[in-house]
């Protein structure tokens, strides 16, 4: 890998052809600017829309996502809101606040563990 001076970003070549050009900086500071919130305890009845207004608030919703049972599609009680800015924020401000009658639980989303096979 040789690094292309003009711009500065590493270039990949191969029988000297130039295949690929990628700013890594650039890459890994859109990553760490975005926060996964965790968002649990939501009553049965709340919408994606009700949600990502709760967070709003704070900053920009990039994503929210309720999640639902595979089988019957009912609502499971919880979800996840990506923010790009205010996440820091949401996590304090609406910490044990009520909703629809519950106690919302809002904490940084951890990354998925990898349980194996099913089968």
């Amino acid at each position: 890998m040789t690094t292309n001076d003009h711009v500065g970003l590493p270039v990949v070549y191969a029988a000297g052809v130039q295949l690929e050009a990628i700013d890594v900086k650039r890459r890994s500071r859109s990553r760490s600017l975005c926060l996964n919130i965790f968002v649990g305890n939501l009553p049965f009845t709340a919408t994606e829309d009700q949600v990502r207004d709760l967070f709003a608030e704070y900053g920009q919703v990039d994503r929210t996502s309720l999640v639902t049972d595979r089988e019957t599609g009912r609502p499971r009680g919880f979800g996840f809101v990506e923010m790009s800015s205010g996440g820091e924020q949401a996590l304090e401000a609406l910490e044990n606040v009520e909703m629809g009658g519950r106690t919302l639980n809002i904490n940084e989303a951890r990354p998925r563990e990898d349980r194996g096979s099913r089968y």
